[in-house]
């Protein structure tokens, strides 16, 4: 999914994050607390290629931002090896959760 605004983006730059920014949403199951949504926020922000990933306890969902295209098998491993399982979320083209 090619993300459509960024809040990162003024001027001459808005055009590269309109073409080369992608947003990916993941369903993450096992956490238990905020300490938990930490790690999985810090396993992603580790990915190769990631510019941010925000994790809510709350909704079980995580946010990930690319720099270029999505890793979805980088990041799933990510939060597979810091102890949790996650899977894609599928949005339709155009919406915004």
């Amino acid at each position: 999914m090619i993300e459509r605004e960024s809040p990162c983006c003024s001027g001459e730059f808005v055009l590269h994050c309109l073409t080369m920014s992608a947003k990916s949403e993941l369903a993450v199951r096992g956490m238990n607390c905020g300490n938990c949504a930490r790690h999985v926020t810090e396993a992603l922000q580790a990915v190769p290629g990631v510019t941010s990933a925000t994790v809510t306890l709350e909704t079980e969902r995580a946010t990930v931002r690319w720099q270029d295209a999505a890793d979805l098998p980088a990041a799933l491993q990510a939060i597979t090896q810091a102890g949790y399982t996650a899977k894609p979320i599928e949005t339709a083209v155009g919406s915004d959760p």
